[in-house]
Order: structure tokens, then sequence, then C-alpha cells
């Protein structure tokens, strides 16, 4: 998630880097020529969906951690005793 965070914080520098006539336009890149050509109804869209995606990713993330924990602590927990000992009292004699 972090990454994701700081892959959207440095598009201006990824802007420098960007070789010229790239034909490699990532969505952060539209939005940041969309903000600064002052489109002003497709940044607001723009920035909704984007805001979609990422809720999207944390909701993940978190019914993973959750599903993870869940799947944790219901799950039976293999006994360490050994095989059940019989309550007739002869432990494992034949009857006579």
């Amino acid at each position: 998630m972090a990454l994701t965070a700081l892959s959207l914080v440095e598009i201006a520098a990824s802007k420098l880097v960007e070789p010229p006539g790239s034909l490699s336009e990532t969505f952060t890149h539209l939005l940041f020529d969309r903000m600064h050509n002052g489109v002003d109804n497709e940044v607001a869209s723009l920035c909704l969906v984007l805001l979609a995606e990422l809720l999207a990713v944390v909701l993940a993330a978190a019914v993973g951690v959750w599903g993870w924990k869940w799947w944790k602590f219901t799950r039976p927990i293999p006994s360490k005793a050994g095989p059940p000992v019989p309550l007739s009292g002869r432990c494992g004699r034949r009857p006579r």
C-alpha cells in the first residue's frame, strides 16, 4: 500500500525521467496532464476514479488481513497428547 501511495506522489519526478515520445501513458500521467491543462470537469472525475481505486485497494487489503486472522484463530488446533485413552480402565488389554 505504501508503494502505491509513493507512486502516486512522485508523478512529477516520473514525468522528468520519462523518455520523450513514450507510449506508456499511465493513469496518473493522464491526471497530471489534465490538472496542468485546466480541464476541471475531467480532473474532478479522474480524482473520483482514483479515490475509488485507492479505496478498493485498501478494502481488499483489510478483507485479506481479516480473512487471514479469522482462518488462523478458528481452525482446529492439533492435539499433542496422542490418541484418546479408553474409559474401560483396561488400557488396551483384550477382554477375557
